[in-house]
């Protein structure tokens, strides 16, 4: 690369625009109008699916590649000689997110964030609990011990979601991380204090369900089939109710399933 496109590329700054699940509705005007102006758009393929029909004309949509740190300076370089560069990312980019990954690579001299709400502060949100309050401990190739010392009088939920994850950082399957913090804080001797909550992508049915309650979880969010659902209802592809309705019907289907596997146990 010449002298002169490589000290432009190196002034350009990179704007990552944190998205959440409802998609282009939930972006403010701002963060609209970075992603209809930019002439490439980076970020994974559902991000991608969230904005597609609402950049300009020619834009250059590109899911990332894996594995994605290596090829990202390469990516980053080809993307910004056609122009704007806009990278989207789930909720906050800079919790466990691609955010933090452009940072350390790029230098935040170059990197500006455009948050949305995280998953943690709509889980906060939810359930009434203050920032100040609540403690966010991330296992995402860390060690299951961090959550430890945040075990205590008043603590008494943790939720295990991959919300978050990237490229880089793939999601543990949700069955094999519940067991492995389950069996953790039975070591530890701390299991009875806390209850756990699981946010997961790959809980479709009632069987996924029914094994995650097995193996220790007391509540199960599964966040992609619900906006899998609300998206076919939408659409009016397959299902021909209001996208609340179908959302509804999903809950109730994989919670009558789960008590029929239970009564099938012996459980009542």
């Amino acid at each position: 690369m010449p002298q002169r496109r490589m000290r432009l590329w190196l002034a350009s700054v990179i704007d990552v625009v944190g998205i959440g699940d409802d998609g282009w509705v939930g972006l403010d005007e701002g963060r609209r109008g970075l992603v209809r102006d930019a002439a490439t758009v980076l970020g994974g393929r559902r991000h991608l699916d969230l904005v597609a029909g609402h950049t300009a004309d020619g834009a250059d949509l590109v899911a990332w590649p894996s594995p994605l740190r290596p090829a990202l300076p390469g990516l980053i370089e080809a993307a910004e000689a056609t122009g704007g560069v806009v990278v989207l990312a789930s909720g906050d980019p800079l919790r466990s997110g691609i955010g933090t990954t452009l940072v350390d690579l790029l230098g935040a001299d170059r990197v500006r964030i455009h948050p949305a709400l995280s998953a943690d502060t709509l889980a906060r949100a939810r359930q009434g609990w203050s920032a100040e309050e609540t403690t966010v401990v991330t296992t995402v190739g860390r060690d299951l011990r961090a959550v430890l010392p945040h075990l205590a009088p008043g603590a008494r939920i943790i939720v295990l979601s991959d919300r978050h994850s990237t490229q880089e950082q793939a999601p543990i399957p949700s069955l094999l991380l519940t067991a492995a913090v389950h069996h953790h804080l039975v070591r530890e001797k701390t299991r009875t204090q806390v209850g756990l909550l699981v946010e997961a992508g790959d809980v479709r049915e009632v069987h996924h369900v029914a094994l995650l309650i097995g193996y220790g979880a007391a509540a199960v969010n599964p966040y992609l089939a619900m906006e899998t659902v609300e998206d076919l209802a939408r659409d009016a592809y397959y299902v021909t109710v209001e996208p609340e309705q179908a959302m509804r019907n999903l809950i109730k289907a994989l919670g009558k399933g789960v008590l029929k596997v239970m009564s099938k146990m012996g459980v009542s």
